[in-house]
């Protein structure tokens, strides 16, 4: 499907961003130009059609079908278009991206792009085949299905059993992030990625036959391994920045993306976690991104309850 290639415009961005960065600092507004070439093909994409572009799926209203987008609007103050909003203010350097370097912008815009545009999209489709199903139609919960799968997976990952290290999205994130942790397969794929995929498989299966109380089961289980890889990755980047790697915008942005559910999980626990890897940013108090260990126990003390 067309979603599938949604990684395909996310990586053209990236080029014309770090093309900016590495051969026109400084020269004339050159960066601006490619950061503004950039922003053009979030905004209409670069297939025929302006309903594939990258802000569409952002800030796609069909999201209101999905119960945990009322966290994440209520976390957010009410802004629907949360993952949008960080991008435009990334690309156009406001707010607390007023401070930010060309680089800590794009790594931003990058991982939001990336990893909490499609979350939220992959749970829209998710329980758009809920629904569907419910009305008996078959073929649309299907098509649901398929463009979940697409959002998951994309189109870089390429052909082969497994994929490879080439994705963008959530599920080339998982295989990097199984690495660290070590959940890989023997394969080297992510058990994430194995355990998603199979539950796709059943998914469809369950869409086709019309059990519907079945598959409004197996969407719950999609739904909460894909956090595998975003909590995953939200405590190797608080690790790694101890050491001064400086994952920062990095974390700025993962944490957030789970931030919403676990302040409905744990006020507290939310708070440790903004405190560490949101606040401050981008440049953040040392001290507080020192902590990784107050982040696990935040991450640990929220999916407890």
């Amino acid at each position: 499907t067309k979603r599938a290639h949604i990684d395909v415009d996310m990586r053209k961005i990236d080029i014309l961003m770090t093309n900016g960065i590495a051969h026109h600092s400084g020269v004339d507004g050159g960066t601006d130009k490619l950061f503004t070439a950039a922003f053009e093909v979030y905004k209409y994409g670069t297939s025929p059609s302006v309903q594939d572009s990258l802000v569409n799926l952002a800030k796609d209203t069909g999201r209101e079908i999905v119960p945990v987008f009322e966290s994440f609007k209520r976390y957010y103050q009410f802004e629907a278009n949360y993952a949008d909003q960080m991008i435009t203010k990334a690309f156009r350097g406001q707010d607390v991206f007023q401070e930010a370097s060309f680089d800590d912008r794009r790594r931003v815009i990058n991982f939001v792009l990336q990893y909490m545009v499609p979350h939220m999209a992959i749970l829209q489709q998710l329980y758009t085949s809920m629904d569907t199903c419910k009305t008996q139609r078959k073929s649309g919960s299907a098509l649901a299905l398929d463009l979940a799968a697409a959002s998951y997976v994309g189109s870089l990952e390429g052909k082969s059993d497994g994929g490879s290290f080439d994705g963008s999205l959530l599920y080339g994130f998982a295989m990097r992030m199984c690495v660290h942790f070590g959940t890989c397969t023997v394969k080297y794929n992510a058990r994430a990625n194995e355990r998603i995929i199979s539950l796709f498989y059943s998914a469809q299966g369950e869409a086709e036959a019309g059990a519907c109380d079945a598959l409004g089961k197996t969407v719950k289980k999609i739904e909460s391994t894909m956090l595998v890889p975003l909590i995953q990755g939200t405590i190797f980047v608080a690790n790694e920045n101890v050491d001064g790697v400086g994952y920062y915008p990095e974390g700025f942005v993962l944490a957030q993306a789970i931030l919403p559910i676990i302040h409905d999980a744990d006020q507290n626990a939310a708070a440790e976690i903004k405190g560490a890897m949101v606040e401050g940013f981008p440049d953040p108090d040392i001290s507080a991104v020192a902590q990784p260990a107050k982040v696990f126990r935040a991450v640990q003390a929220a999916i407890a309850k």
